[in-house]
């Protein structure tokens, strides 16, 4: 057996750490958070290459930065994100996340993926090679997310293989049934990545005690994370934050990552979580963030912020200098250990020098950050390679008409969706609807609205699930995005068919996007012409296209007074079937208890 040595350095390392020779970059008289120890220690950082090689010592480097007054974290991880979900190019999320602390990312490329299949791990990888971000790749375990609605690809076992040495690990495995009934495939992917991290997708669970038996299961078969925790309860009721969902899952094995991002926001209600005990084990994510949010509030540094800003000592029983290491350690330390991210998490030497210089811990206000060594400035980013774009072209149908969009039924009772504000659950609820010439109608008055599922991969003849959804607080107008998780087919929400049509017809025309249409004309639209989830544009363009999307969808309810604070961002979940309760997908009508989804009002064309 031969073995590969690797004396890279080593010996400049040797001598830098001694102080016999100058180090690379030195960080003088700064304070350096121990997360190991929970303390705080004044001294200098001598780096080599992207390496610390000293702590706590004076060093002298070529080139200096004067640290005294500033606190040195290590780099933050989001340990599950979508990028494809920030709605812009890795490249771009790399532009944008990176000067605001985040050096590491755990992505699922399962966005992309279930739009193009392998093309989109082809992508990230190759992303992740260019980006000055550290990128990692879990490879995604579910796509299609289920058997019931039409994505425009499925993976297989044997389709991650030629990617598993690039990839660290398995993402969120949805299919919870196919785990616990052994599914064959389920079973390959599982088996591929024994020994390896795999992510978890466990909304509910836990919620009832007797759900123990299915979370040891799952955790036997090595799922170890789940960020799916929020105030969910029983699938059809609304009550307070259920912390037994936590604990059960942690004390069967399964960590919890806490997330908050432009959708979900499950912080504050998972607060009682962070403790110094905890804080070794639990960890940040962000899921899904687009740019407006990124650019107004922060990435991973917004979650730190917000989790200190939050500190109550009869919650977390203990000091708030203590309080805010933990809150630090879950986003570094812990996010390394979480995943086996053995060189990332620490300053100390031998890791990877990804170093946040901060001016008050608090508040998470940062001077500067250092990635792999260097300072990172605005020209950092000039000189990376060019990722050609990959999943161009990818919405297939042909343009509709209003009456595409109606529901006939002699049966006025159907399943609503409720959408719930920074929440990824729709409770669901049944109504009694007037039918007007065989078709169901919405009800305004109610705010129950129309909302309808286009395929769009040109997998079917045509497939369009018409369903009701309330809690949007429209009364007049249309909203449709190409983004609608995890399908990825056209999702259109309105008050009348005839603007439904239009938004849906527009989205044709831009290769995907968002669009807001009301009275017959389109108010406000982004482009997202990369798997019809992405835009080919700055994310500070992306941004400001946005905002004009966001205040235009607001402007559709009542004096601009819609209950959703993100109603173009909750629109694109409801086909989400794999999340508890009602949803609408190009099939038909799904009903979900946790233990997956069933298809309650079948709409596919007979035979």
């Amino acid at each position: 057996m031969s073995h590969t040595v690797d004396t890279t350095n080593l010996e400049q390392r040797i001598d830098a750490g001694q102080g016999h020779k100058k180090a690379d970059l030195v960080i003088k008289n700064v304070n350096i958070m121990n997360m190991k120890m929970g303390k705080t220690y004044q001294g200098d950082i001598a780096i080599v290459d992207n390496q610390i090689v000293g702590v706590c010592d004076s060093y002298d480097g070529v080139e200096e930065i004067d640290g005294t007054g500033l606190y040195a974290a290590p780099g933050f991880i989001d340990t599950h994100v979508h990028i494809e979900s920030s709605l812009v190019t890795p490249m771009e999320f790399d532009r944008m996340v990176l000067p605001r602390g985040t050096t590491t990312v755990i992505c699922d490329p399962h966005e992309m993926a279930n739009v193009r299949g392998t093309e989109s791990f082809d992508f990230f990888f190759e992303c992740a090679e260019a980006a000055l971000l550290d990128i990692e790749v879990n490879l995604s375990s579910c796509v299609p997310a289920t058997p019931i609605s039409t994505s425009g690809a499925a993976i297989f076992a044997k389709d991650l293989i030629p990617y598993m040495d690039r990839a660290l690990g398995l993402a969120e495995v949805m299919n919870i049934p196919g785990v616990l009934n052994k599914d064959p495939d389920m079973m390959q992917k599982l088996g591929l990545f024994q020994g390896r991290h795999i992510d978890g997708h466990m909304p509910g669970l836990g919620t009832d005690r007797s759900h123990g038996p299915m979370i040891n299961a799952l955790s036997a078969a090595g799922i170890s994370t789940d960020h799916e925790c929020s105030k969910q309860t029983p699938a059809h009721e609304r009550k307070a934050p259920s912390i037994t969902e936590i604990f059960e899952k942690m004390k069967r094995g399964v960590n919890i990552l806490v997330r908050e991002g432009t959708t979900a926001q499950n912080l504050e209600d998972l607060l009682e979580i962070i403790t110094t005990e905890n804080s070794y084990s639990t960890a940040f994510c962000t899921d899904d963030f687009h740019p407006a949010d990124i650019i107004d509030n922060g990435h991973i540094n917004h979650l730190i912020k917000k989790a200190i800003a939050l500190y109550d000592p009869e919650i977390h029983e203990t000091s708030k200098e203590r309080h805010i290491m933990n809150v630090y350690r879950m986003a570094s330390y812990a996010a390394a250990l979480n995943f086996g991210l053995h060189d990332k998490g620490l300053i100390e030497p031998n890791k990877r020098a990804d170093i946040v210089l901060l001016s008050d811990p608090e508040t998470c206000e940062i001077a500067s950050v250092i990635k792999d060594g260097k300072v990172i400035t605005e020209q950092s980013f000039e000189n990376r390679p060019v990722v050609e774009l990959k999943g161009l072209n990818s919405v297939h149908i042909d343009p509709i008409t209003a009456d595409k969009l109606q529901l006939k039924s002699d049966n006025p009772q159907i399943p609503v969706a409720r959408v719930l504000p920074n929440d990824l659950i729709t409770p669901g609820f049944d109504a009694e609807l007037d039918i007007k010439d065989g078709t169901l109608q919405p009800d305004l008055d109610k705010d129950i609205l129309k909302c309808a599922v286009l395929e769009r991969h040109g997998k079917t003849d045509g497939n369009i699930g018409i369903g009701f959804v309330n809690g949007f607080g429209f009364k007049d107008g249309a909203i449709a995005a190409s983004v609608g998780h995890d399908d990825h087919n056209i999702t259109v929400v309105g008050a009348n068919d005839d603007d439904m049509a239009l938004a849906v017809n527009t989205i044709r025309d831009m290769d995907g996007g968002y669009v807001v249409v009301k009275d017959g004309e389109v108010k406000a639209k982004l482009a997202l012409p990369v798997a019809g989830l992405m835009s080919d544009q700055t994310f500070e363009n992306v941004a400001a296209q946005e905002r004009d999307i966001r205040r235009e969808a607001l402007a559709l309810s009542a004096e601009g007074n819609s209950p959703l604070t993100q109603p173009l961002q909750t629109l694109a979940f409801i086909s989400l079937s794999v999340i508890p309760d009602v949803r609408i997908c190009d099939v038909g009508i799904t009903r979900n208890d946790g233990k997956g989804p069933v298809l309650v009002n079948d709409q596919r064309p007979k035979p």
